[in-house]
This record gives C-alpha cells, sequence and structure tokens, in this order.
C-alpha cells in the first residue's frame, strides 16, 4: 500500500458517465445529502504544504441544529504514503485571504463545513 497516493490518482470521466452516477445515487438515496462544495481557499490552504500528494475525503455523519441527521465531508491532507497530515498546532493566520478557521478550536490542517445540498445545491444538480 506504500505510494499509492501519488498526485495523479484519480481520471477524468464523460459528463454523461458522471450524470448517471449522480441520478442513480439521488434516486436511491433520496433524503440523503448529494453533494458537499467547499471552496478554493480551504482547498488550496492543505495542498500548500508540499509533502501533501493530495486529499482524502472522509463521509461524515453529523447531526444539524434541528436534530436531523445528515451526511457530510471532512477533507485532511494525505501524503504519498497514504499517512494522513493531522497538525498539532493552531492555525493562527491563514494565508488564504477570506478562509474560515475551524470552530472549536479547530487548526489541525483538516476542514469541515462545506456548503451541503441540499440546501445549498448547484444549478444543474438532481436533488
Amino acid at each position: 500500500m506504500a505510494n499509492e497516493f501519488k498526485k495523479n490518482v484519480g481520471k477524468s470521466i464523460s459528463k454523461k458517465q458522471a450524470k448517471e452516477w449522480i441520478a442513480r445515487f439521488a434516486k436511491e438515496r433520496q433524503k440523503d445529502t448529494g453533494s458537499v462544495f467547499y471552496g478554493r481557499n480551504c482547498i488550496e490552504e492543505i495542498l500548500k504544504d508540499q509533502t501533501i500528494s493530495g486529499i482524502t475525503f472522509f463521509f461524515a455523519r453529523k447531526t444539524n441544529s434541528e436534530g436531523r441527521e445528515y451526511d457530510d465531508l471532512i477533507l485532511v491532507g494525505t501524503k504519498e504514503d497514504g499517512s494522513l497530515v493531522w497538525n498539532d498546532e493552531p492555525i493562527v493566520k491563514s494565508s488564504s485571504p477570506n478562509l474560515t478557521t475551524m470552530n472549536e478550536g479547530g487548526g489541525s490542517g483538516t476542514y469541515n463545513d462545506g456548503k451541503t445540498c441540499p440546501p445549498h445545491c448547484p444549478t444543474g444538480q438532481t436533488n
């Protein structure tokens, strides 16, 4: 498993294939989160560490303020050997303008609080 987390992991797929898979998920899991948006700033903040080869997206189950459970994503920088980058030092100031640091202490270099769909759906998403 070592060194399987290269910068070039992943591949492009057709719009048709992507829409087919998204629609199938939406049909089968109608009450679940359909997508999560993260801004460029937090992604660039993770990738600015040159030891990181990519980002691992963890599925997470959270509860909103009304007590309703929903699916979300947590982004963690990952090195080529597969090790996750958990920074213990709090982030005092981000190099990216207007980047919101994590609440409740945060500072781990790990990000959450993207915009989930629903209710924040991009134009053209089927959900």
